[in-house]
């Protein structure tokens, strides 16, 4: 198995009081055989946080069960005293290496998968020529002063997004555009319009 077998849902980029970050939310789907017995499972990113920050969900992979197997790689301290004729859930020592090493292997091929994405992801924004700019519409909100006069002001958690374009004259068209009405538009680089992508504004 290979990165062909990684099932990408998105890609996100951040940044944050550690820098810039690429995130890739994805999941890469696994077999493994138990005592003759095939098990589905899957090893996913993003369940934990690189600093401590939500700003950089992880892009290493952990381990999630959709069969139940987790529950039998269970290792007796004792196998001399292994039963299996006990009615529980325990797997031979046998079964159980076996299992541990492909699981070992396997997580080695979900990484490498995860990483040679990553690698996909900075080369194409590297080599993409589009023009990005970042646009805050400001939302005009009526406040009323001490004098009760009706005072017209700009919010300022107008969201921020972007949109991109073929050409610098295109862009350039709707920074002028939108800072002639008194919103604001300025060039941003590929990584930083794909973090602002917001998929109710953005034009890709």
């Amino acid at each position: 198995m290979g990165s062909e077998n990684l099932e990408v849902y998105s890609t996100r980029h951040s940044d944050g009081a550690y820098g810039e970050h690429t995130f890739v939310e994805c999941s890469y789907p696994v077999e493994i055989e138990i005592d003759a017995e095939t098990y589905h499972a899957s090893f996913q990113t993003g369940h934990s946080y690189d600093h401590n920050d939500y700003n950089y969900p992880t892009n290493s992979v952990d381990l999630y069960d959709d069969d139940g197997f987790l529950s039998q790689l269970y290792r007796s301290d004792d196998y001399d005293e292994f039963d299996e004729d006990d009615g529980n859930d325990y797997i031979s020592e046998k079964d159980y290496n076996l299992a541990m090493e492909d699981l070992r292997d396997l997580r080695i091929d979900a990484q490498n998968a995860v990483t040679e994405h990553l690698a996909e992801v900075e080369e194409e924004i590297k080599n993409d020529d589009h023009y990005y700019i970042q646009i805050q519409e400001f939302e005009v909100l009526d406040n009323v002063d001490d004098d009760g006069n009706v005072v017209e002001h700009k919010n300022a958690e107008s969201p921020v997004y972007s949109m991109r374009f073929e050409s610098e004259e295109e862009m350039q068209e709707v920074i002028d555009s939108m800072n002639t009405f008194g919103n604001y538009a300025s060039s941003i680089t590929a990584k930083e319009g794909r973090r602002l992508h917001d998929e109710g504004y953005s034009n890709f």
